[in-house]
């Protein structure tokens, strides 16, 4: 085996043949010094058989089980903290890899060793619906970043940590991450404060929403808690203006709204009524909704769980979702299969 430059980190949990399409899709990469490091929080299903089965087939992969499920802040923390070569990504057991996000990776450090890391388009594929995007599709420029000159936009516009390839000293530097919902958003923003970096406009990844995705099933008190420690974080983050700090407060604050809008809109898409009563709860206090938001949620409301007054508001959330998702993949309803087929 080539000895590793780059090792992809695996967090998973109970998704045998999903962590399987992740692991394959490591292993057909175009530059192939690679390690790949499943870190398993535990699974009593499959998954442990499946990935040993790809171990004894593939020397570049290793599997971890931890003896106990310790969550997943930890198992993401574990595996990046385990990272000996050169070069790190971090992937999801759900998201996949493009063939060349490597080749085209590694080529950028080599031809830049001032470098921390490397950020390429993800294509955003929603489950549920077979629609893509990617993201960002706009206010990138491609080409160098200098450090610390595009903090605010990695805030507002953030790359997907998925498509993006670091240098272990980017782990070093940045220190552990950052036990909130946008703790992968924090990441790149203080590694953009600290590094250069180099942004190429193709895509390098494929990152899967479903109703499974951690910012639609965690609980909207941790919005609260994401506000304070990002105050904390801002204040903190070197290189900054006293100018630049407030813009990114600015940032960090829509940005946390714009998570609350997306929790309400999958509580009425999916009929959840206590996660909807939450949510909505949080932007009226917050006084950041339209009044035609504000008499939807009066609408809802006035019905209670169960009332048709609900589920006209589901279904016309569910209509409105579907029309944006369906715009920005040109109508069509795709596989994973499809959709990587198109971008490989």
């Amino acid at each position: 085996m080539a000895t590793p430059i780059v090792t992809a980190v695996i967090p998973t949990f109970r998704r045998s043949a999903l962590v399987k399409r992740a692991v394959l899709s490591v292993l057909a990469q175009t530059r192939p010094e690679l390690r790949v490091l499943v870190c398993d929080n535990a699974s009593d299903d499959d998954t442990g058989e499946v990935v040993t089965e790809l171990a004894r087939r593939d020397a570049r992969v290793i599997y971890h089980r931890h003896p106990e499920n310790k969550g997943a802040y930890f198992n993401f923390q574990y595996g990046v903290d385990a990272v000996q070569s050169e070069y790190f990504s971090i992937l999801s057991d759900d998201d996949l890899l493009l063939p060349e996000f490597y080749r085209r990776g590694v080529a950028a450090f080599e031809a830049d060793p001032t470098l921390g890391f490397y950020c390429s388009q993800a294509v955003i594929y929603d489950a549920q619906r077979g629609t893509h995007r990617l993201r960002p599709s706009r206010h990138w420029r491609a080409g160098r970043h200098a450090a610390g000159e595009s903090v605010r936009l990695m805030t507002e516009q953030h790359f997907v940590w998925t498509s993006c390839l670091f240098r272990r000293e980017v782990r070093d530097a940045v220190g552990p991450f950052e036990m909130v919902p946008m703790g992968d958003v924090l990441f790149l923003a203080k590694a953009a404060a600290l590094f250069p970096f180099v942004v190429e406009l193709v895509p390098g990844a494929l990152f899967t929403e479903t109703g499974a995705n951690f910012s639609h099933t965690m609980p909207v008190a941790e919005l609260n808690r994401s506000w304070e420690l990002g105050r904390s974080w801002v204040a903190t983050l070197p290189g900054q203006s006293a100018v630049d700090r407030e813009a990114l407060l600015s940032v960090l604050d829509w940005s946390l709204k714009t998570v609350a809008h997306g929790m309400i809109r999958a509580a009425a898409e999916g009929g959840d009524w206590a996660r909807f009563q939450e949510a909505a709860d949080y932007l009226l206090a917050r006084g950041d909704l339209s009044a035609r938001r504000r008499a939807r949620i009066a609408f809802a409301r006035k019905g209670g769980e169960g009332s048709w007054q609900f589920g006209a508001v589901r279904l016309m959330t569910r209509l409105q979702s579907g029309y944006k998702r369906r715009r920005s993949s040109g109508w069509k309803t795709m596989s994973v299969e499809d959709v990587l087929a198109q971008y490989r």
